[in-house]
């Protein structure tokens, strides 16, 4: 009796049922896309990670500046055998029609590793570069200088030269072995790091810190959501049951008002939750496609189903209680009905 006494009701107001059903449905197609948008990648981001993938550890970025004078020969022991150091020293004009030009100064094993002559004098263009690594250093440079000596013995006027650790051999050098060899030489120890990891760690870290929000996020929205509808079914359980209150004589028990709030309000909402689910993911990947690359993050499917549910059947617990409170007050005498 109960599921023909919800539907009839819903017949009678179907406004509340499209009311309930869109707001729970609006939530999880909101709360999926805020969380999927946070993931998009940029061009930098992605051109930063084709570097990383094209050198991997054949070419690092050294940073010891804050180290003692004895890092530049801690890092030429812990390269030795593997690699060598390389120095750009890039020199920018005064306006952007200003040509730049660069200095690249190394020993003959590192300038040969790159493609590069080992003699003092001009570089006329990077065409002669078949170093891919080389081609790379040399990108947007109008004048290259080449120097043969130590990389460590340039005295910059203005901002130091970018470092580098070559592989002679165009392998991965042992990035984390020479880390931690130098690590228990000096401190703070020298950075080692591949082409853009840096950017890379600077983009993750500030990813963690927004996503540490998401679940928050997912919570907050949700029970939001389940306040704002048990609100308005608390209402509506008193509006309906001046209508059920006659029924009740013959339905007495609790069972009359679960069968009618499953009916109007678990079934609608779990109807809200499918449709909501499937446009929030038919949605929100194409953001995992290029040129966009985001993913779904951890915490998606918990956000978009789980989530929902449980605050669905709390509400349909939240409005069964209310009906049958309503139900059990209800006299013939002061009905409306």
């Amino acid at each position: 009796m109960s599921a023909l006494v919800a539907g009839r009701l819903m017949m009678a107001d179907p406004g509340a049922v499209r009311r309930l059903s869109a707001g729970m449905a609006l939530v999880i197609i909101l709360v999926a896309h805020l969380m999927t948008l946070g993931t998009m990648t940029t061009s930098t981001f992605r051109e930063a990670a084709a570097l990383r993938d094209r050198f991997g550890d054949s070419l690092l970025v050294l940073d010891t500046s804050r180290s003692g004078d004895e890092a530049p020969q801690l890092v030429d022991d812990a390269l030795s055998g593997n690699g060598d150091v390389i120095a750009v020293m890039t020199q920018y004009g005064n306006s952007p029609s200003d040509p730049v030009r660069a200095t690249v100064t190394g020993s003959c094993d590192a300038l040969t590793a790159l493609s590069l002559p080992c003699t003092d004098g001009p570089l006329e263009t990077s065409d002669q570069v078949d170093d891919d690594r080389g081609r790379w250093m040399l990108d947007g440079i109008d004048e290259v200088q080449i120097a043969v000596g130590s990389a460590w013995d340039i005295s910059p006027d203005g901002e130091a030269p970018a470092i580098y650790a070559v592989s002679l051999d165009g392998e991965d050098l042992p990035r984390e072995e020479i880390a931690i060899e130098l690590s228990q030489q000096v401190l703070p120890r020298s950075e080692l790091s591949n082409i853009g990891e840096e950017w890379l760690q600077g983009y993750w870290t500030g990813y963690d810190s927004f996503y540490r929000w998401h679940p928050l996020i997912a919570v907050v929205a949700t029970v939001l959501l389940a306040l704002a509808i048990s609100g308005v079914v608390l209402g509506d359980s008193d509006g309906a049951s001046d209508r059920l209150g006659v029924l009740s004589m013959w339905a007495p028990g609790p069972g009359l008002s679960l069968g009618v709030a499953v009916g109007r309000v678990l079934i609608p909402l779990l109807a809200a939750i499918v449709t909501g689910g499937v446009t929030a993911f038919a949605t929100t990947f194409p953001y995992t496609l290029p040129p966009f690359n985001g993913f779904l993050p951890p915490g998606y499917f918990l956000a978009t189903s789980v989530l929902p549910v449980l605050a669905a059947l709390v509400m349909a617990a939240i409005a069964a209680l209310a009906q049958h409170r309503a139900l059990r007050r209800w006299r013939p005498g002061v009905s409306s009905a």
